[in-house]
């Protein structure tokens, strides 16, 4: 078929981001065949066949599976792309009136919060990963007399 399949390590990691990997597939299959990802039967994944309005959700979910399938990566839904890329949006600074937009959500609606909520602890991980060494001490520097008053 020329599909190339791939054994990915189970990881219990919640931040492993598949994206890379998938991206980088659907390039390898357009190398292949030599044609953009414009180019290819599937498309933009997330827009209409000729790229010129938004796809419906459920035809957003066939696509997504059919790629699953063929990519051999098995029990995973939409969802998990959708948190994933929703989640990474805000990391990356989009305001929550555009988030709404992207999603579908209402105006203050309780899951566009989530992805807030969830890309802060996110950044605090960071930060916290940032302030430990190697050994798991926590790095500081002491405050001068100065700075105390």
């Amino acid at each position: 078929s020329g599909l190339h399949s791939h054994k990915l390590p189970k990881t219990r990691d919640r931040t492993v981001c598949p994206r890379a990997t998938f991206f980088d597939w659907l390039k390898r299959i357009d190398n292949k065949h030599g044609r953009s990802i414009r180019d290819n039967k599937y498309r933009a994944l997330w827009w209409n066949e000729d790229i010129t309005i938004p796809t419906i959700k459920s035809h957003i979910s066939l696509r997504l599976k059919k790629l699953l399938d063929m990519m051999g990566i098995k029990e995973k839904q939409v969802y998990s792309f959708r948190h994933s890329a929703a989640t990474q949006l805000v990391v990356m600074g989009l305001d929550e009136m555009l988030l709404n937009t992207y999603t579908g959500h209402a105006r203050n609606s309780k899951s566009t919060n989530e992805y807030y909520v969830f890309a802060e602890r996110l950044k605090d991980n960071e930060i916290a990963t940032k302030l430990s060494d190697i050994r798991g001490k926590v790095k500081y520097n002491p405050i001068s007399s100065t700075q105390q008053r």
